[in-house]
């Protein structure tokens, strides 16, 4: 009976998910946002009570590699819009009227759920209220309840693989866009460093932002193609590490390629037992991402003007100068969510008040915007992260039966391992990349232990 209710399940998934399909094609010939919602809405209150999961995991994506800015044809649809309502719809059911997602709080969610507190109550003192709360409320908040909904929703073997396929997927579509814009020339800044959906005012029309985004599924696609997931899924895996490795040199980003190289990294020290070969392949690879990426055509290096550092790093330390300051003049809440910008001039002597700069750290724009007490509780999820990626990797290594969850360890820990080190030179502290990662370990760990749980000797058949 069990069997047969599973089987019925994923029949009607399998409709809805088609029928969903069928309505986004008649709304882009439509195109008409009304009309299309009039179909929409019915197969996605069914889908949002029947797949909860997987239409929250569709909405992150959305929101993180911006996939309806890559594609302006669907722009006008409002996916994300829909997509979020719905989640939050489907969560809520499952939640208080199927209650079948049981809430849990592993110490990662609530070194997550100390730092939204805390960034929740520095808005109250921030120095632009307004700025703040508008991006608490746009952004932030919609953060915490995705994260908090990918967590707890994701507890079969089949949703740990859709993870997996749908992340890959996505980030290999924006590499491909980001690689047509290159060889193109469209939305290009300084000359030769690809940006997608900048017309939009994407948050991906930063270059520095798009090589963050790319290097999240990175890490998933190598672990496709290095574990046994079918010919499929590793054919899948190689093509977006192709694309994925060839958008992030495209955008010439330094901290994009200090990700890249992490990212390989962990890969190398988990497989490949002699030091010397893994120290020669790295020479190797840091010198033809050097070569290939073209980033000595930055405009912005200065050395050869007679400057002792380019300006991209002068920024870089001025920055980081002046979030120290705003620490220091507000240890408790920092100068607000996303006021970073809007209170430079008063902690760097001789700023201009209209000039746009950003911390260009994540750890220093934490810092800065929630002070000391949000420092540490971001400090703590990532630790946490790391410790519950960690055991999660020991419950499932060497189980034949579990390549997707496996594909899933690894690749979260080197995406983690990648957004680290790259974030240190990246301004990415309140955006969606370190909570997505985030949402899967939460997810993992819970998946992990229960197949512990139910036979230490190993787990279930992976679907």
């Amino acid at each position: 009976m069990q069997t047969l209710a599973r089987d019925n399940r994923q029949i009607d998934f399998k409709f809805a998910a088609f029928a969903s399909l069928a309505l986004a094609g008649v709304g882009l010939v439509l195109r008409d946002v009304n009309i299309t919602a009039m179909l929409a809405v019915p197969i996605l209150l069914f889908l949002a009570a029947l797949a909860p999961f997987h239409i929250c995991l569709i909405f992150v994506v959305f929101s993180f590699f911006r996939l309806h800015e890559a594609f302006p044809v669907i722009y006008d649809l409002q996916i994300p819009l829909w997509l979020g309502a719905f989640s939050f719809i489907g969560l809520l059911w499952n939640i208080c009227v199927k209650r079948t997602v049981v809430p849990a709080w592993p110490s990662e969610l609530k070194w997550f759920a100390a730092l939204f507190g805390w960034t929740t109550f520095s808005v109250i003192f921030a120095f632009d209220r307004t700025l703040a709360w508008n991006n608490w409320n746009d952004v932030y908040v919609k953060i915490f309840i995705m994260t908090l909904a990918i967590g707890w929703l994701a507890k079969t073997p089949a949703q740990i693989k859709h993870t997996a396929q749908i992340i890959v997927g996505a980030g290999g579509l924006i590499a491909m866009v980001a690689i047509y814009n290159s060889l193109m020339g469209i939305e290009v800044l300084e000359g030769n460093r690809v940006t997608i959906g900048r017309a939009l005012n994407s948050p991906i029309g930063d270059p520095n932002d798009l090589a963050l985004t790319l290097l999240v599924p990175l890490g998933f696609a190598i672990a496709l193609v290095g574990n046994r997931t079918g010919v499929v899924n590793r054919l899948l895996g190689l093509s977006t590490v192709l694309a994925v490795v060839w958008g992030i040199l495209a955008t010439q980003s330094r901290g994009g390629m200090i990700g890249l190289v992490a990212v390989f990294a962990v890969f190398g020290l988990r497989n490949i037992k002699s030091r010397l070969l893994l120290v020669v392949i790295g020479i190797v690879l840091v010198a033809g991402i050097l070569a290939l990426s073209g980033i000595g055509q930055r405009t912005d290096v200065g050395p050869e003007a007679g400057q002792a550092i380019d300006e991209s790093a002068g920024d870089r330390l001025l920055a980081w100068q002046a979030a120290i300051s705003m620490a220091l003049a507000r240890p408790l809440t920092g100068v607000g969510l996303m006021n970073f910008s809007e209170t430079l001039f008063l902690y760097v002597s001789g700023m201009v008040r209209n000039r746009s700069m950003v911390a260009h750290s994540t750890w220093m724009t934490v810092l800065a915007e929630t002070g000391f007490p949000g420092f540490i509780a971001f400090i703590g999820m990532v630790y946490a992260m790391f410790r519950s990626i960690g055991r999660s990797i020991g419950r499932v290594n060497g189980n034949p039966s579990e390549p997707f969850a496996r594909a899933m360890s690894v690749g979260l820990l080197a995406s983690l391992v990648g957004f680290c080190l790259s974030g240190t030179f990246l301004t990415l502290a309140f955006t969606w990349q370190v909570y997505i990662l985030l949402a899967l370990t939460v997810a993992l760990h819970r998946y992990t232990t229960a197949i512990g749980t139910t036979n230490p000797l190993g787990g279930r058949a992976a679907a």
